[in-house]
């Protein structure tokens, strides 16, 4: 099983207790977008979108301004 920690930081540096990410999910293969969902959700992470490519990425980050994405490779 894989764990997923993730400290989410207020704009001042500051770690807020008891918030788990909000998370912006891209990748172009749709499988590895319903295995990274799984994952984070179970590990007690909102998931607020998912995209496909770079350019949706982008669009994404800018209409959700998620605490963190995960890169593509």
């Amino acid at each position: 099983m894989i764990a997923v920690r993730l400290k989410v930081l207020t704009t001042k540096g500051n770690h807020r207790s008891n918030h788990m990410a909000r998370v912006v999910i891209v990748d172009d293969a749709r499988f590895m977008r319903l295995v990274l969902r799984r994952i984070l959700m179970q590990a007690g992470h909102s998931i607020v979108a998912e995209g496909k490519d770079g350019v949706e990425a982008i669009k994404l980050w800018a209409e959700k301004r998620p605490d963190c994405m995960n890169p593509m490779t």
